[in-house]
């Protein structure tokens, strides 16, 4: 038998470790990456902080009226801490601006925001304004119901 009949070729292909690295690798980019990109932009983060803020404020109006008991959700505008009867239970995103609307239409700037929530669903009512850049997102709480409408302007 001749020494060429035996010689095996080599197989085209890629090693276990090549594809293992390769996996490690991908895993790496699907983890960093997408905390990046929704830290990284101001828009998602003011849509995120939106979100937030109407969960917060659903949260201590069913507290108010489990607990049958007045319920105050405060954000602090220095901390950007949100807080229900001195709880903390979350932080805006320091891209977003923040203000809160008066009776009068006006828009105020710089103290902390409280809205009251009574035992019977109601609460002190208000707007919130969200913004980032010029997207805007105003949070409603009504008065009577205490219900919390999210809008895009």
């Amino acid at each position: 038998m001749s020494s060429a009949g035996s010689r095996h070729a080599p197989t085209a292909g890629f090693t276990l470790l090549e594809l293992l690295v390769v996996l490690a690798i991908i895993g790496l980019v699907l983890a960093i990456v997408p905390a990046n990109l929704v830290r990284g932009t101001g828009a998602q983060a003011l849509k995120a902080d939106a979100r937030q803020l109407a969960g917060a404020l659903h949260y201590a109006r069913t507290w108010a009226i489990s607990r049958n008991d007045r319920i105050v959700l405060v954000i602090d505008r220095q901390t950007r801490e949100m807080t229900v009867d001195g709880r903390p239970i979350g932080r805006l995103n320091a891209t977003t601006g923040i203000a809160v609307g008066s009776s009068a239409g006006n828009w105020q700037i710089g103290a902390p925001i409280a809205v009251e929530f009574l035992p019977d669903g109601g609460s002190s009512g208000g707007d919130i304004m969200l913004s980032y850049q010029r997207l805007q997102y105003r949070l409603s709480v009504n008065w009577l119901t205490g219900a919390v409408a999210t809008y895009r302007e």
